[in-house]
């Protein structure tokens, strides 16, 4: 019985054993993942603390930074929006060409309308004889040799009354003409300069998002890799963290490459005086509001009656049938000649009496290749059928580019606001994360993949918005504004 008793008796004393081991066992695996979950959300805690909460430039250690480009173009130039237009329309060669050009067109329009000045002219001569001359009353005089000298002066004047009528209205239309090509090569040059330096912008945004991520995957990486080496993570979650971050080199070369390029466009538009790295200053990326209406009618109107090219080509035509006019009914208008002048003649070297003469007369010309049809007339009938196409050619480009523009603003502005909402709530999914991970429910690489969104729907943003501002300027500047 006694026997029986000590064998139940150690048995339970084993069995209470066993389960405090075992409960001691569990509690220090507790403890150590406890332990474990601490110092991964202390940690993270840590890194999230270093992800900075404003604009600031965290470029990969692969990625072009200012200093690399330094070597390259110098020092880095900042401008504005403000200073970019400024100068583009200061600077640009293809402007200036265009001014030129006016220049030379008002300075044609000056001289032909300086028809009505006459012509001054002035010299001398010497008269000499020698043999047989008759007088006046028919005799003969043998071997006479006369020695004369004259002073000639006057003023001869021939005044084209198709020149006054024509001529002068076809030089001023010209000049006009002239004009509005300067108008058109400024619409043309901020059009280039407006869109590389938006695309210049989101290019450096673009780096800078992808530095952010950059360095917050780095710091993942050594967390993860401690973690392996103590066989709390698997290799699995090395590798793609790795892979994100060659994916994030990638990116940020195909960046740097697109702030080269623009920067070289720029350059070139700005004609500055050798290849710069542009600086983008305005970082803000606000969707901004040029044009109130997007009715295709009404805009095509619109740009059909202000832009420049259309204007030139009208004047242009003007010109044209000035010049056509000239040469039909301009023919039937007479010429007016006057001429005045006055000599002194007498003995070399000194005149010893003097005459005045003048003569007044009016007179028509008719090339006979004109009349026959085969001059002038019929060529400037040609030129002006075919500046009459190319105007036709000219409003349907215009009409087209404006109905891009237009559909382009009616797609990107419903955009902006999926942009906004995708953006806010990849921010709110980061901010539950970074939560969670302060409670030790989630892991390092949750946070590191809803930041990941948020890059995205950033990058996703500063795109569309980049595309809605060149679409707002360019119908903007498509509808003939901002021309002066």
């Amino acid at each position: 019985m006694l026997r029986r008793l000590n064998n139940k008796t150690m048995m339970l004393i084993l069995t209470i054993a066993g389960i405090i081991m075992a409960a001691m066992f569990f509690a220090t695996a507790d403890t150590a993942q406890a332990q474990n979950v601490q110092a991964q959300s202390t940690q993270a805690q840590s890194a999230q603390a270093q992800i900075p909460q404003q604009s600031v430039l965290l470029l990969p250690s692969e990625t072009p930074s200012p200093t690399t480009t330094a070597n390259i173009f110098g020092v880095p130039l900042r401008m504005t929006f403000k200073d970019v237009l400024e100068r583009a329309g200061a600077d640009n060669l293809l402007i200036k060409e265009s001014e030129s050009r006016f220049a030379l067109a008002r300075a044609n329009e000056t001289r032909i309308n300086a028809w009505f000045l006459p012509t001054f002219y002035a010299g001398a001569s010497i008269y000499g004889a020698s043999g047989t001359v008759m007088n006046a009353r028919g005799e003969f005089f043998q071997n006479v040799t006369p020695n004369n000298a004259s002073l000639v002066g006057g003023v001869l004047g021939e005044w084209g009354i198709a020149t006054a009528v024509y001529a002068t209205k076809a030089a001023e239309y010209r000049s006009l003409s002239a004009q509005e090509d300067v108008a058109t090569q400024r619409i043309r040059t901020l059009t280039s300069v407006i869109g590389a330096y938006f695309d210049l912008a989101a290019a450096q945004e673009r780096i800078r998002l992808l530095g952010e991520t950059f360095a917050l995957n780095e710091r993942l990486l050594v967390q993860l890799e401690l973690q392996q080496g103590a066989g709390l993570s698997y290799k699995s979650d090395v590798l793609l963290v790795k892979s994100s971050l060659s994916r994030l080199k990638v990116l940020s070369q195909q960046a740097a490459t697109e702030v080269y390029r623009r920067s070289a466009e720029l350059s070139a538009a700005l004609n500055l005086p050798s290849p710069r790295l542009i600086t983008a200053s305005d970082s803000a990326f606000v969707p901004i509001m040029l044009n109130d209406s997007l009715s295709l009618d009404t805009l095509t109107r619109e740009a059909l009656a202000t832009r420049p090219e259309i204007r030139s080509f009208e004047y242009e035509l003007s010109a044209l049938r000035e010049e056509t006019t000239a040469l039909t009914t301009g023919r039937l208008l007479p010429t007016l000649t006057l001429n005045l002048s006055t000599t002194l003649l007498g003995g070399v070297p000194l005149p010893q009496y003097g005459r005045a003469a003048s003569t007044l007369g009016i007179s028509w010309s008719a090339p006979i290749a004109d009349l026959l049809g085969r001059g002038q007339a019929q060529q400037l009938e040609s030129t002006l059928n075919v500046r009459k196409a190319q105007t036709e050619v000219l409003a349907n480009q215009i009409e087209r580019e404006i109905a891009s523009f237009v559909g382009a603003l009616q797609m990107l502005r419903p955009a902006l606001t999926y942009a906004r909402e995708g953006l806010a709530a990849s921010r709110e999914a980061l901010e539950q994360s970074i939560g969670r991970q302060k409670l030790g429910t989630s892991k390092p690489f949750e946070v590191l993949q809803a930041y990941d969104y948020v890059t995205r729907a950033q990058n996703d943003y500063v795109q569309i918005v980049n595309e809605y501002n060149k679409a707002e300027y360019g119908l903007f500047l498509a509808r003939g504004r901002m021309t002066r």
